[in-house]
């Protein structure tokens, strides 16, 4: 390939946009549900957002310590947000933890 054609595919590759690709926004990383009653069941919401430029698509949500975790959306838009709910009841797991 010649010097010429180098050059012309150099400013054509570096002339085009970037990939567009999503960005995770949280508020939070984690959910904190403090003290708790060994008979109350709590319930809490994050949002999550897409801070990027294409569609963040989440193809699973996991829970720890007998948590269970939902996301009302599993594809996010570009610049929009969607909820996920947390609720975590201690009497259902019992034992320590």
């Amino acid at each position: 390939m010649s010097e010429c054609c180098w050059k012309c595919f150099l400013i054509a590759f570096f002339a085009m946009p970037a990939l567009a690709s999503p960005r995770l926004a949280l508020d939070s990383p984690s959910v904190d549900f403090g003290e708790v009653a060994a008979n109350a069941a709590l319930v809490r919401e994050v949002r999550i957002g897409n801070a990027g430029d294409a569609p963040l698509r989440v193809s699973r949500v996991k829970a720890c310590c007998g948590a269970k975790a939902s996301l009302a959306e599993t594809e996010i838009p570009a610049g929009t947000s969607s909820v996920l709910r947390v609720e975590f009841n201690p009497g259902a797991n019992p034992g320590p933890f």
